[in-house]
């Protein structure tokens, strides 16, 4: 492990993580672990509509030191509204940040209006900076999403300890976005089991993420991806 990986320590917090992403009339069904391979996923839907596979991360970076596992299954589509497509989730390199910065500013785009504190002036730089530590570093990683070659969505994942009480770390997911012109395609929940193939790999019990409560959108894609609420955040300005 060089310098580069070992530098990141484990975070505490975050702030909300997405827009809406996609929704479906059931949960998944429990993941079932194959043979290695890197985040592979086949995702079928009912006979009477298109069927959707999804295949996770091939050519993800080994030097990262995730051996990964063959995962499957079946979940019955809500209004579909694309044809039967491949959807590769993998690793960011730094090549990619020319595909990750526009997609974070669509999420910005979404997230700016509904934001208490506004963003610095050098978010794009920060953001870029926080990409570019994800990619170096053994506790995290930049997950985009692509279309064949085109970049359809991101999110990125760290190891971080939600409480101050304890030392059990969790896989805390940010920057959770689809590109607004694919959303309700199955594409968010792809990312979302990326992740939960990251953590686990990891043997991190929990996936954490933060919604901005004005986002109902938000809300119900976490909800229908299997999270449900824990702390509510309370705010007030200091003023009379």
């Amino acid at each position: 492990m060089n310098a580069a990986e070992t530098r990141r320590g484990l975070q505490i917090g975050g702030e909300p993580s997405s827009v809406a992403t996609g929704e479906f009339d059931s949960p998944p069904q429990a993941l079932v672990a194959s043979p290695p391979i890197v985040w592979k996923q086949t995702v079928t839907v009912e006979p009477e509509v298109p069927s959707t596979r999804l295949a996770f991360g091939e050519g993800a970076r080994p030097q990262k030191g995730i051996p990964g596992s063959i995962v499957s299954q079946v979940f019955r589509a809500a209004r579909p509204r694309y044809p039967a497509r491949v959807i590769t989730v993998r690793p960011a390199s730094e090549r990619d940040l020319d595909v990750a910065i526009p997609l974070w500013r669509e999420l910005e785009a979404a997230q700016g209006p509904i934001r208490f504190y506004p963003a610095a002036g050098d978010a794009e730089t920060r953001v870029a900076t926080s990409f570019r530590d994800a990619i170096a570093a053994s506790d995290a990683d930049l997950l985009i999403a692509f279309d064949g070659t085109e970049a359809v969505g991101m999110a990125l994942v760290h190891l971080e300890r939600p409480s101050r009480m304890s030392d059990e770390a969790a896989a805390e997911l940010t920057r959770v976005v689809v590109r607004g012109d694919r959303r309700g395609s199955g594409i968010g929940r792809a990312l979302v089991d990326a992740a939960l193939g990251w953590a686990r790999e990891r043997g991190i019990r929990t996936l954490v993420a933060a919604v901005f409560v004005a986002n109902d959108a938000s809300g119900r894609f976490w909800r229908a991806v299997g999270f449900s609420p824990w702390v509510e955040r309370m705010v007030r300005e200091t003023g009379p």
